[in-house]
């Protein structure tokens, strides 16, 4: 089913009340914040976003919007181009499963992002400006990100598509399925990288005893993760086997804990005379 969504749409939620999250923005922009949250839509049926508690992981678009229902999208107008959009994907997909940290706005590391900063992450190096001036991602709030995105002739307002698509849609069984194999997919990956990365690490060190150490590989998938392999101990093989698990069981849990959407809620058939007789 073709979507209105592409990989790099940025989704920016608002809510009525005012939270602390919005105070602090506006305190620190000297602006009046508007949105609290900001999500990146990541191939065609999902978004990707870092949440406390939960961390970088993907959700189904119909859902998570349906259950967020106050959000704009903007999308880059050379986000479409084949390479920015493989730029874009390797980017946010690098990320996944890692903590969600404010720890990010003192020191930098590797492990943990939070939701704008994942957002200026996977916009970095790619040409595409995401915000005013050259900002540190750890440095990027949900404000300074609308108050570009909002106002550069390089990003287009697609609100309205996604409100007219998602909202309700009576395709939101099969949307949800495209987002489950999504979700599957960059979980093969990730696993997929792990492994190749413990594998090129075993021949980089047969290179480096031979003298080789100017042409050592690289494993071609990508994550956080694969720098886990570096030192192969318990705690960090603990953390990644957490990570996947906890993936794994996240979402059939949270399908648990969240109302169906209301076009999926299956109405009580009425009860013929014979039976109520």
């Amino acid at each position: 089913m073709k979507t209105p969504s592409c990989t790099g749409d940025i989704i920016l939620f608002s809510r009525p009340k005012k939270s602390a999250n919005i105070v602090v923005q506006s305190f620190l922009t000297r602006r009046n914040a508007k949105h609290h949250h900001v999500a990146i839509a990541l191939y065609n049926y999902s978004l990707i976003h870092a949440m406390p508690k939960l961390g970088i992981h993907l959700r189904p678009l119909v859902e998570y919007l349906n259950e967020n229902k106050e959000f704009v999208v903007f999308r880059h107008i050379s986000s479409l181009n084949e390479i920015n959009s493989e730029h874009l994907e390797k980017n946010l997909r690098h990320h996944h499963l890692q903590s969600y940290s404010l720890l990010n706005t003192i020191y930098t590391s590797p492990r943990h992002s939070f939701c704008s900063e994942l957002a200026a992450k996977a916009y970095e190096n790619s040409g595409m400006q995401l915000t005013h001036g050259n900002k540190n991602p750890k440095s990027v709030l949900p404000s300074d990100i609308f108050n570009y995105v909002s106002s550069s002739p390089d990003w287009v307002d697609i609100t309205q598509h996604y409100k007219c698509f998602y909202f309700d849609n009576p395709e939101s069984g099969s949307l949800l399925l495209g987002a489950k194999v999504e979700q599957n997919i960059v979980n093969y990956t990730q696993l997929m990288g792990y492994d190749q990365q413990l594998f090129v690490n075993r021949i980089n060190s047969i290179r480096i005893k031979q003298g080789h150490s100017d042409d050592l590989l690289t494993a071609p998938m990508s994550f956080w993760t694969n720098s886990l392999t570096r030192s192969v101990t318990i705690p960090n093989l603990l953390c990644y086997w957490g990570r996947m698990l906890r993936n794994l069981i996240q979402y059939p849990f949270e399908k648990l804990k969240n109302k169906p959407l209301p076009k999926d809620e299956i109405p009580l058939e009425k009860k013929s005379d014979e039976e109520t007789e």
